[in-house]
């Protein structure tokens, strides 16, 4: 496994990455909040944590990546409202998949 150093923000100073269960990474990401038409953003969010999580897998880590699609609050249910947009009670995997493949510009992958 390579070494990694992460720049902490809030100690404003550069750290070596140690995972709790070596070589074994857990990444839970923030994924969609689709209240809107899309933007940059949704693409920064997508690209940016793709790529930390290829370079830890790249390095030797043995990666758990997790990305979520949204959540639901009340500014996405107003803007909805807003939009004239009908909530659905349930979605078909495929139809999640498809949304947020259209939307995240990125496609499902395999597990290593």
């Amino acid at each position: 496994m390579r070494r990694v150093t992460i720049y902490d923000t809030l100690s404003r100073e550069s750290r070596l990455f140690v995972p709790r269960f070596p070589p074994r990474v857990g990444m839970f990401v923030c994924g969609l909040t689709p209240y809107d038409e899309a933007h940059i953003g949704h693409a920064r969010v997508a690209v940016v944590f793709d790529v930390v999580a290829r370079a830890l897998t790249r390095w030797g880590y043995r990666l758990f990546y997790i990305q979520n699609v949204t959540n639901l609050d009340d500014k996405l249910l107003r803007r909805a409202g807003e939009l004239g947009i009908q909530g659905r009670s349930k979605m078909s995997r495929d139809e999640l998949e498809q949304a947020v493949a259209d939307a995240s510009g990125t496609r499902r992958r395999k597990a290593s």
